[in-house]
Order: structure tokens, then sequence, then C-alpha cells
């Protein structure tokens, strides 16, 4: 079952918890949702959906900028090669070119 109910109405009867499957958190006074409420009962599935959501939006974002920035190529040994290594391999490879 699912409830609206607001803060303060929470504050002071928190066995409403117990009560509802799914609780609409508002406040009262502005009419805006505050949160939602979900039971343990519901817990482990909506988690589920949030980090899928979460990770489909990460996703969207990268292959948005990827489009954009493209795909860099490095050498295996360079990629985990500190700051001082890339820039004498990177004088090296402009040495080569000339």
């Amino acid at each position: 079952m699912t409830k609206k109910i607001g803060v303060r109405e929470l504050a002071r009867n928190i066995k409403v918890l117990d009560e509802y499957d799914i609780l609409e958190i508002e406040d009262k006074k502005t009419r805006r949702c505050k949160g939602v409420f979900v039971s343990s009962k519901y817990a482990d599935e909506v988690k589920k959906f949030i980090e899928n959501k979460e990770r489909e939006n990460k996703e969207r974002k990268l292959r948005s900028l990827m489009r954009f920035a493209g795909t860099v190529q490095m050498d295996e040994e360079l990629v985990r090669s500190d700051e001082k290594s890339l820039r004498k391999e990177a004088a090296r490879r402009k040495i080569d070119e000339v």
C-alpha cells in the first residue's frame, strides 16, 4: 500500500513506516515531494533499479562524450608510466619524426 505523508506527521508517528510498503514524504507547506520511503520488502529491487538507472545514465554520458572526444590509443607500457617517463617518450618520438 502507498500513502502520502507530511514530514511532521512522519516524525510524530514513526509506526506508519511499518504499515505501508511505500510512503511518499512531502512538505505540506510547499506541496513538494521530499522523498520516498520503501519498505525493506522491496528495498533490494529498488536498489537494483536505481543502480541500473545510474549505470545507464553514466554510459549514455560516456557515449556522448566519446562521440566528440574519440578514443585514445596508447601503448600498454605507457598506460602504467609516470609523468616523467611519458615526457621522455614524447620527446623521443618528436625527435624521431624530425
